[in-house]
């Protein structure tokens, strides 16, 4: 299981991959159980920039599909470590 680091700035790094702050913070609503309009409308983006933001994500960590990725997310417990203001589900 890879672990996820915090570093100073606004990377997030995970076993090698480092997501950008508002790559984080996708990550974490994703791990809250938010779906690509729910984080588009939590983030004030379109639905197409948070899937571009997932799509991106899942290319860093290396998973083919959104449901694997959803669990990753979860599983990393991201809810409360996550980079930026979002701390929605503790």
């Amino acid at each position: 299981m890879q672990k996820v680091v915090r570093s100073r700035g606004s990377k997030v790094t995970m076993a090698g991959s480092s997501l950008s702050k508002r790559e984080g913070e996708v990550f974490q609503l994703l791990g809250c159980g938010y779906g690509p309009s729910q984080t588009a409308q939590e983030l004030q983006l379109s639905v197409k920039t948070v899937e571009g933001y997932l799509e991106r994500i899942k290319k860093k960590l290396g998973i083919g599909d959104s449901r694997t990725l959803r669990q990753y997310a979860i599983q990393q417990g991201r809810v409360a470590k996550g980079p930026g203001p979002i701390n929605v589900c503790l």
